[in-house]
């Protein structure tokens, strides 16, 4: 049986061929820091970051696209794959994606959390590959195509022909530094302390790179930093977009970065076809209309299900595992390696 996971910094889905997507929860695990024993994972997991007792802690076993605890990685990936499951599966293969440029010690280290499920074998394709995929684009072809999926902790912008990265770059910047973002201007401009699901959920429900549609108001709710005690403040979209920005702007700085450095006839297939915008970042209001300020004789196209684009992908390329077990080495194949 083969099995498809998308280990983002954020959150982590799990696919088969015949069942789709089957977990898609946060990547976040509860522990105790005493006895070591797990006490929450996913979506559970996530509700109790920022209100754990002293022993207890609630981490990301991967930070910005790499394995930051192996052993919490270890566990998370295990109870993820036999809660989709539903019971343990003997000797699977399992595809993964990893971000582009990405180094031999940190593809190890992924390849080692998830061999420790018992696995027959471990495939890996770059998340750029597997998103334009999911996408739908045919990468196969020798007509470039250019893809920016945007995550939690990376972005990772290639251009893709002959199932190949032509020019890529992965930023290491992306959801989360714009949540960073936020919790230093509330704390800089209101004293007022906020979380990481506060900020997070301001960037889902009013967050914009763009002013488009009409001004929203959040609320948020924090600890006042001179009195101690809890407070909320409503804020608008309009004064919080140039903090979304921010990030964005390097993004897209990134975007014309792969574009210089790709060749002139796989340019002349972009100036058609465009890019590609993937990830759970895609959805931010104002994305199509900030890159196009900067970006101006480019079409700007955002996948439908952006979000899915890289677990779908992953899926639709483990058909290529026959190939590689059967050393069809003449054929081409998306798929980066195999452990």
């Amino acid at each position: 049986m083969n099995i498809a996971i998308d280990i983002g910094t954020c959150n982590t889905q799990v696919a088969t061929k015949n069942k789709g997507v089957i977990i898609s929860e946060p990547s976040v695990i509860t522990y105790d820091t005493y006895t070591n024993s797990i006490i929450a994972v996913g979506d559970m997991a996530y509700k109790t970051i920022g209100k754990t007792p002293e022993r207890v802690k609630a981490t990301f076993p991967m930070v910005d696209g790499a394995v930051s605890a192996s052993e919490l990685m270890e566990n998370m990936i295990r109870i993820f794959i036999e809660k989709g499951c539903r019971k343990r599966i003997s000797m699977p293969k399992i595809i993964t994606a990893v971000p582009g440029g990405i180094t031999e010690v940190e593809k190890r280290a992924i390849v080692n959390a998830i061999s420790s499920y018992g696995v027959r074998s471990v495939y890996l394709i770059e998340t750029p590959k597997a998103s334009a995929i999911g996408a739908g684009l045919d990468i196969l072809s020798g007509e470039g195509k250019l893809v920016a999926d945007l995550g939690g902790g990376t972005a990772d912008i290639a251009v893709l022909s002959l199932g190949g990265v032509s020019s890529g770059i992965s930023i290491k910047k992306a959801g989360n530094e714009m949540d960073k973002n936020i919790i230093k201007y509330m704390k800089n401009h209101y004293n007022l302390s906020i979380g990481q699901q506060m900020a997070e959920q301001c960037k889902k429900e009013i967050g914009a790179v763009k002013f488009v549609d009409a001004d929203k108001t959040f609320i948020m709710k924090g600890r006042d930093m001179v009195s101690g005690l809890p407070k909320a403040i409503e804020v608008r979209k309009s004064q919080l977009i140039p903090i979304y920005q921010r990030t964005m702007l390097e993004i897209i700085r990134g975007i014309v970065d792969v574009l210089e450095n790709t060749p002139p006839e796989l340019n002349g297939d972009i100036l058609k076809s465009g890019i590609v915008f993937t990830g759970g970042l895609s959805k931010i209001e104002g994305l199509k209309e900030l890159v196009k300020d900067y970006i101006r004789n480019l079409k700007i196209t955002i996948a439908s299900e952006p979000e899915l684009c890289t677990i779908k992908g992953i899926v639709k390329a483990s058909q290529y595992i026959n190939k590689v077990d059967n050393n069809k080495g003449h054929e081409i194949n998306p798929l980066l390696a195999v452990y």
